[in-house]
Formats: structure tokens, C-alpha cells, sequence
């Protein structure tokens, strides 16, 4: 098949090996320069002969540019969450993903595994980004072109599942096994299985290689928020501890024993192994979570409840809460609109309702408007503006008024971008192989970096009107910077975030923290620690700063911190 002109076409994502576009339908994956092409080509003939599983996302066509020379290859478009999406409890609560929906995705990837080992196909990449799920559970396994296939090697994978005894590029069934036990305890319990923290602490790497897991430890810490694994089989606690401590890379039936003899705890809303006599949650001295104290003074700070409804199932940002009957209600215009899974919510401030799809938002009233977006990629509304990266990679906006809209370009962006908005200030954090370029606000700031981007924070500090930029790598290590305008003002790979980076909150030159029953303030010009004491916050509360007060977002309620 040949492509004239792939540059010209909407690009969907971009990889460190490929770019993604969308065309004719389809998505048409072209590889980048330095990429041995040949050695790409003999595995996509050799995927194209194999007989996959339908799970597998495979090549349907080889694509080859105006001179014949092959630059990579098409396959379906398949829309899905990323399997890293069970891990945010948010994002779990408010789609009503069980522990049941969980596990049977589990069990069916454990299958298709098996089936792949069965021809001499290894996945050998592993992690919970190259498996997606739509909302009917079913399951997609992506990036097959990294694989490894009977002589074609697979050459990578990311350092957070990758099995500490591979040798070389050596992927084989035991790897995979290990790489899908990383991803099924995540999935499973939202933590990493060399998660939580130590005192001495070691780094979440050498916990791997010395076989220091989250099962069985008291020495290790484990946040509030944290799924409880005591509803779990023996069996697959056993198996799962085996693999990640003692050298085992066998898995059997745990999984699918677990998924045939559940229980449901109504009094816990949860899941249990059915052959227990009784629920293992249900014992007061076992659970994780307890349910923070709803008012009171913390360290002379008065905390106020914000968000005090029965009818709450989860909150999902300081506006907007989901109702027990799947309503999206907004608590500062009182308006409401009727929640869809997958799809995200917003009102401005005439109460608009804004909703968001995977390619697409729609502003609704007497007449709806629709918008194309780049796929997966978020929008931000602030009061009636919208801000969105189009299929051209522009960040634009969008001015919401009563009787039409108008719009407007920002800026230019990389295929790879990320943005934030905060008081009517942009950021843009743009992508490249060994750089980062951001752009504030007219302003460019070109920083040296050659990792891999896990996770991102942006964050806007009214005061000084610097940003702060948070980035992962694959190690699950942690850069942080601190940028004005066209200069790096702060730059450390020492500050480690136990929560979420859009999480911490920047305010007077001083970077906060949710921990489990405290917020932590930096201030990193003097090197100074403050704690500030409040036992609703965890590790999985969102913080805000407003003027004298802080802002904590849990998944069930709003509180408000301050004098």
C-alpha cells in the first residue's frame, strides 16, 4: 500500500519509535529515522501470517512511501482506556469498575498470553500502557510491532515491569509472566508490588532486584488509599508473592479460581473469595481506609466540610460530583446532566454544559456544538473558556457565549505535548527525543532531557507566577523543575511523589504535598520542610491553594483547610 504524503495526515499519538495518524478509517503507524526498518518489516510479514488472537491489535497492510521504500504499516482503530487507568481510584469509581470487571480482564489477558506463548510469541514490552479495555470490558493488546516474534527480537521495556532476571533481550513465557503479575497486582490493588515506602526507605528499583514486595511486609508502609488485598485467595496471594520474591515465574488458575467463587460484601461494596466463611474485610482490625473525620481544628487550622450529600458516590473535581443515580452535578452553578462512562464533564460559568469524548467535546444548549480534538487528549475549561489541542497540534480556545462561540490559536505544539491552564495562564510542555521546550505564555524555555515521560504535572504559582513542571520517567524516578518565564530556577531529581502529580499544588514559592494524615510544604529556595497536620488528607487527596486556605479533593467529599 502506498502513502503519499504521511505528514500531512491528523497524527493521533506519537512513540519513541513511531508516529500514529489516522487514515482512511485505520491508523497508519510510520516508523522514524534510525529505526531498522528492515527488521520491522520481517516482523509485521511475520505477525500478518500468524493466527492472533482477536485481541491483538495486528498489521492489516504494509505501507510504503512514493519511492517504494517501506516506512511502516496500517491496523484498526480501537478506542480504550489504557489498563493503567485501574489504578486511579477517581477514574474506577466513577465508571463503577469492579473488582469482578477487573479480574475477568485478567483472566481473559492470561488467556491470550498463553495463546500468543503457544506460536513462539513473546510480548516481551509488557505494562499496563500497551493493553487497553473499552466499556464493555473487552481488551486490546497494542505496539505488537515491539514484539518478540521466533527469531525477531523484542529490544525494550519499561524498567517498572520488566523481570530483574531477563538476560539481554532474551523475552520469553517466564518475562511475560512476570511483566503481567506487575500489571495484574496494580490493577488489582493500585499499587505497584514494590510500592509504599520503608524506613530507611530504598527506591521502588532496588525493592525489585532484592525482592522486597508489598505482600507480607510490615516493614513496608502503605497508603491509606490503597485497595486491600485481604479479599484476595490465598492461593494467588501465595503465587503473586512467589513470583516477586522468590524467583517463581509460574502463575496457574489463582486468577481464574478467584473470578468463578466471588462473593459480594454488601456492607464493604466489594468483592471477596467466596471460599472464606465470612467476608476478610469485614473484621474492623483489617482495613486499609479508614473514613477521615468529617470536621475539626488541625494543628489551629479550622477544617470546614465543603460537600456533606448522601447521594455523593464519588467527587470529581472541586465543581463537579456524580451522584448515586449517575448524575454529573455542579456545585457552584446547581446545574446537572446525565453521566455517561467514558465521557468527562464540565459547566461554565453561565452553566453550559460541556461534555468530552475520546475525539471530541460538544458545548449543548438550544443548539450543541461540536468540536474535533486531538484523540485522548484533554481539554481544560476555565469560566467560559475552553482550552484543547486540535488534530493539527495547536492549543486552542474556545470562548463559550449564549448565542455562538468564537475561536482562536495559540500557539503551535509538538506531536507530543501536555498543557495546563490556571488563571488564564498557559503552559505548554512540549516533547522531543532530548529536550523539552516549554511555552508560557509567550515565553520559551528549552531544557536539555532525554527520559522517557511516564506522568506530568503542571502547576501555576499565583504569587510569583512561576511553573512548576513534574515529570516520570519509566523507573518510576521523579524531575522537578521550577521555571520563570525563560529561566530554570530549580531543578532536582531528589523530591519523590508518593501521589498523583496533578495532585501537588505550587503557591509562594512553596510546593505541597498530600501524605497520609498531613500536607507537606517545600520551600525550595530556603531547602525547608513544613507539615501541616489534617487526617483527611492521603496520598490520593487532590490539593488546591485559595488565597490563606488549601482545598482538599477526596473521592468523597471537599473539605476546606485554613484559618
Amino acid at each position: 500500500m502506498k502513502v503519499r504524503n504521511p505528514a500531512g495526515l491528523p497524527v493521533i499519538a506519537e512513540g519513541g519509535e513511531g508516529v500514529l495518524y489516522e487514515y482512511h478509517g485505520e491508523v497508519l503507524k510510520c516508523f522514524k529515522p534510525g529505526v531498522d526498518t528492515e527488521a520491522k518489516k520481517r516482523k509485521i510479514r511475520l505477525l500478518m501470517k500468524k493466527a492472533l488472537p482477536e485481541e491483538v491489535v495486528r498489521p492489516s497492510a504494509e505501507a510504503y512511501d512514493r519511492k517504494r521504500q517501506f516506512i511502516g504499516y496500517t491496523m484498526d482503530k480501537v478506542s480504550g482506556e489504557e489498563f493503567r487507568m485501574l489504578s486511579n481510584r477517581r477514574f474506577v469509581n466513577a465508571a463503577r469498575i469492579t473488582t469482578k470487571d477487573i479480574l475477568g480482564m485478567l483472566v481473559r489477558l492470561q488467556k491470550v498470553l498463553e495463546q500468543l506463548h503457544s506460536q513462539n510469541i513473546y510480548v516481551g514490552d509488557l505494562n499496563d500502557q500497551n493493553i487497553l479495555f473499552d466499556q464493555q470490558f473487552n481488551i486490546y493488546l497494542i505496539d505488537c510491532d515491539s514484539w518478540t516474534i521466533e527469531e525477531e527480537r523484542c529490544d525494550v521495556a519499561m524498567d517498572l515491569f520488566c523481570d530483574p532476571q531477563l538476560s539481554g533481550n532474551d523475552f520469553n513465557e517466564k518475562t511475560d509472566t512476570y511483566a503481567f503479575c506487575v500489571l495484574a497486582w496494580k490493577a488489582l490493588t493500585r499499587i505497584h508490588p514494590f510500592g509504599g515506602t520503608m524506613d530507611p526507605d530504598l527506591n521502588l528499583m532496588e525493592r525489585k532486584t532484592r525482592g522486597i514486595s508489598v505482600i507480607g511486609r510490615p516493614e513496608v508502609k502503605i497508603p491509606r488509599t490503597v485497595r486491600s488485598w485481604r479479599n484476595l485467595s490465598p492461593e494467588l496471594l501465595s503465587a503473586m508473592k512467589a513470583v516477586f520474591e522468590n524467583d517463581v515465574r509460574i502463575l496457574g488458575t489463582e486468577l481464574a479460581d478467584l473470578y468463578s467463587n466471588l462473593k459480594y460484601c454488601q456492607t464493604d461494596a466489594e468483592y471477596y473469595y467466596g471460599k472464606y466463611m465470612t467476608c476478610p474485610l469485614c473484621d474492623a482490625h483489617a482495613r486499609l481506609i479508614v473514613k477521615p473525620a468529617s470536621a475539626g481544628v488541625m494543628d489551629g487550622l479550622k477544617l470546614t466540610v465543603l460537600l456533606n450529600l448522601e447521594e455523593v458516590r464519588t467527587v470529581l473535581n472541586e465543581r463537579l460530583w456524580l451522584t448515586k443515580d449517575d448524575q454529573i452535578m455542579d456545585l457552584q452553578t446547581g446545574g446537572r446532566i446525565p453521566y455517561e462512562t467514558g465521557r468527562k464533564y464540565y459547566f461554565t460559568t453561565d452553566g453550559i454544559p460541556v461534555v468530552d469524548d475520546r475525539e471530541t467535546f460538544m458545548i449543548k444548549g438550544r443548539e450543541d456544538y461540536l468540536f474535533e480534538k486531538k484523540f485522548r487528549s484533554s481539554i481544560i475549561l476555565e469560566e467560559n473558556r475552553i482550552y484543547f489541542l486540535n488534530r493539527q497540534n495547536s492549543l486552542c480556545e474556545v470562548t463559550v457565549h449564549s448565542r455562538g462561540n468564537s475561536i482562536r490559536r495559540l500557539c503551535q505544539c509538538a506531536n507530543i505535548a501536555y498543557f495546563h491552564v490556571s488563571q488564564g495562564k498557559c503552559c505548554v510542555l512540549n516533547l522531543y527525543d532530548d529536550r523539552l521546550i516549554l511555552h508560557m505564555d509567550g515565553y520559551h524555555c528549552e531544557i536539555p532531557h532525554r527520559d522517557a515521560v511516564l506522568n506530568y504535572g503542571l502547576h501555576y504559582d499565583p504569587v510569583s507566577g512561576c511553573w512548576l513542571v513534574l515529570l516520570e520517567n519509566s523507573i518510576g524516578s521523579y524531575r522537578t523543575l521550577i521555571v520563570d518565564r525563560t529561566t530554570v530556577l530549580y531543578d532536582t531529581d531528589e523530591i519523590r511523589y508518593d501521589c498523583p502529580l496533578n495532585s501537588v499544588c505550587l503557591f509562594h514559592r512553596t510546593i505541597f504535598l498530600p501524605l497520609d494524615g498531613q500536607i507537606r510544604g517545600y520551600a525550595y529556595e530556603k531547602d525547608q520542610y513544613r507539615d501541616f497536620k489534617c487526617d483527611v488528607v492521603n496520598t490520593d487527596s487532590r490539593l488546591l491553594r485559595r488565597g490563606r486556605k488549601f482545598v482538599i479533593i477526596n473521592h468523597e467529599n471537599i473539605y476546606e483547610l485554613g484559618q
